[in-house]
């Protein structure tokens, strides 16, 4: 007889919340990325920086920074050499 109450309280306690997390899932708003207009030629590119676990100079020009507790590579003569420790 105890097994089957606690049967009945383990299958009410588990219901809920699978429901909830259903219901969650199906109430969440869908959401598109929009793109800006190809046709004007509107759209720039920016260039970011690697994110490396270990950083190096790459040429002459790179210098090795301390900022917000990161080492980063900044490099004056190639923006593709900028690097961040992380």
């Amino acid at each position: 007889m105890f097994g089957r109450i606690l049967n009945l309280t383990r299958i009410t306690t588990i219901a809920p919340t699978s429901v909830i997390l259903a219901r969650s899932t199906l109430l969440r708003p869908v959401v598109t990325p929009t793109l800006p207009s190809l046709a004007n030629g509107s759209l720039t590119f920016y260039r970011g920086m690697k994110v490396r676990s270990s950083i190096k100079k790459m040429c002459e020009g790179c210098s090795i920074v301390r900022r917000r507790g990161r080492r980063y590579v900044i490099c004056n003569r190639d923006p593709k050499h900028k690097q961040r420790q992380g």
